[in-house]
């Protein structure tokens, strides 16, 4: 009886020895909704995360993750050819209107930012209405090759 027991708690040992040792090979999951970079458009800083592997970063994702910190200025994916995104944002009285000249300006950085990180995009068209603070424009990841990186 005893050895039946001991062999029976070995089995578990190694099976659950084995199945950690699976559970560590497994893949992160990640999110449909990711930003590469957190913007500070005060200090002109970016700082990239770490936690997203650059496998995962997409155009979707990215938009994505802009609409979720931004809720109320959604941005919607048109296309993309070449090196340049293509956006729509639908309802732009907010970023236009109400977020002021830095605000617009401090979306824009984070859009642009952020979708310019997705390897091969290097510039990112906006389409919307002509507003007091904000309009349709496209922007190069360039515009932001003097804000610091951590």
């Amino acid at each position: 009886m005893r050895f039946a027991l001991l062999i029976l708690l070995a089995v578990v040992l190694i099976c659950c020895r084995t199945k950690d040792a699976y559970i560590e090979d497994l893949p992160l999951a990640i999110s449909d909704t990711i930003l590469v970079w957190n913007v500070n458009a005060d200090s002109m800083i970016m700082k990239k995360d770490v936690l997203v592997p650059d496998s995962a970063i997409t155009v979707l994702r990215i938009i994505n993750g802009l609409n979720a910190k931004y809720p109320e200025v959604q941005l919607v994916y048109l296309k993309q050819s070449n090196d340049t995104v293509y956006t729509d944002v639908p309802n732009g009285e907010y970023l236009g209107n109400q977020m002021g000249n830095f605000g617009a300006s401090a979306w824009f950085a984070d859009a642009t930012i952020n979708l310019t990180s997705v390897p091969g995009v290097n510039y990112v068209s906006f389409s919307m209405p002509r507003f007091s603070h904000a309009g349709s424009t496209t922007i190069g990841r360039e515009e932001y090759k003097s804000w610091k990186r951590q």
